[in-house]
């Protein structure tokens, strides 16, 4: 494979693909699994970024003496680096049962809180001679269980609690590390337009009383999937961003589901085609969050598929290969968002970008790639090429 330009960030995949709720099992799948991928992209002279997943139960046993330095000397070890870490799961993210359990706990409740400043001081002293780093973190709680303002007061509370965390920590350590809600469909805050407000009503006003500079640790994720299943232009996303100086430190490249009932093309007929493709999505561990233009917005894709509703476009929550434009039976994908997104933000400095498809395993069996190692790889180099001059990519 050839090798990016200077121009080009350095791209990795989130290890949240991998099942790891210890220690061990997470050292295991980068030894067998990322210094594998690493590899098959052919770039002798560069680390590769790892966005690694820590769940509550490893990120409590790297505290352990010795574990870090550990930690540290097997990403050495096989070339690998980490500048950002997804603190959005803290539980299992690979049990037979996911859905809802991903936004548990939510930003109002102090162990949200305990668990990210952990991983922040991990982070801190796996970045080597880097100076920043992110984490990717829930956007406050799923919508339909937290709606007060007590709550997304006191999800305001704990996170100007985290900014000063981080203050204290880059003074002990040298490092800045920056923490990114990222909007998905459903949630909270699932549009650019809800963070904004949320940190205009409520964390703003805090800062300023506080006369603490919360935007310099305090930002954006930017999954372009749950973007993309709003319906929300990229270039709107990123403006509303822009006009109230919120940064976007972190780019999880992302593509869905996309269902057009509208295509001309379709024949008598076909609506019931599409329906026995995407039925092949259907599955119990994650939420497929399904969202319309003629504006039904469901929850998971069960419902969706079960529902009266027959026209315009679909967009399913369903992390689906990067590089697949088409995924047949008649559906097809929202890559093309992807570079515009790129386009938008790749002058940017300082943002971390990976490549986010967790759910290679229950994936279709006719999407499944010979390996997994080879999949990711794909979409580690297809994502890199956007970044070349006439990439054909766009």
């Amino acid at each position: 494979m050839t090798s990016p330009s200077s121009a080009t960030p350095a791209i990795g995949y989130c290890t949240n693909v991998h099942p790891g709720v210890t220690l061990d099992e997470v050292g295991q799948n980068l030894s067998r699994y990322a210094s594998a991928v690493r590899d098959a992209l052919d770039r002798p002279a560069e680390k590769m970024p790892c966005g690694l997943w820590l769940n509550d139960g490893v990120a409590r046993s790297l505290v352990a003496p010795g574990e870090i330095a550990r930690f540290a000397s097997l990403l050495d070890e096989h070339n690998l680096c980490v500048r950002s870490l997804n603190g959005f799961p803290m539980g299992d993210f690979h049990q037979p049962v996911v859905k809802h359990l991903v936004y548990q706990p939510a930003w109002n409740d102090r162990r949200r809180l305990e668990y990210t400043m952990q991983l922040a001081g991990m982070l801190a002293r796996l970045l080597g001679d880097a100076t920043t780093g992110s984490i990717s973190t829930l956007p406050l709680g799923w919508r339909a269980e937290n709606h007060s303002e007590a709550f997304f007061g006191q999800c305001a509370t704990h996170l100007l609690e985290w900014v000063h965390h981080a203050i204290q920590l880059e003074n002990s350590t040298g490092k800045r590390i920056r923490l990114a809600l990222e909007p998905e469909p459903g949630c909270c805050l699932d549009k650019a337009g809800d963070v904004t407000g949320f940190f205009q009503k409520y964390v703003l006003p805090l800062a300023d009383r506080s006369a603490v500079p919360v935007l310099e640790y305090l930002g954006v994720c930017h999954d372009i999937c749950h973007s993309a299943v709003m319906f929300e232009p990229q270039h709107e996303a990123i403006q509303a961003y822009r006009s109230v100086g919120i940064p976007v430190w972190k780019v999880q490249v992302s593509s869905a589901i996309e269902v057009r009932f509208e295509d001309d093309s379709l024949q008598d007929g076909a609506e019931s085609g599409l329906f026995r493709s995407l039925g092949a999505f259907e599955e119990p561990k994650f939420l497929h969050q399904t969202n319309t233009t003629g504006g039904e917005f469901f929850e998971d894709l069960p419902g969706a598929l079960e529902s009266a509703e027959r026209t315009g476009i679909w967009r399913i929550h369903f992390h689906v290969p990067v590089f697949a434009a088409e995924l047949g039976g008649g559906l097809a994908t929202t890559q093309s968002e992807i570079g515009k997104c790129v386009e938008l933000l790749k002058s940017t400095p300082g943002i971390d970008w990976e490549v986010e498809t967790y759910a290679w395993g229950v994936l279709p069996k006719h999407l499944q790639p010979d390996s997994l190692v080879s999949g990711i790889a794909r979409e580690i180099q297809w994502t890199s090429n956007l970044f070349l001059p006439a990439s054909p990519g766009l």
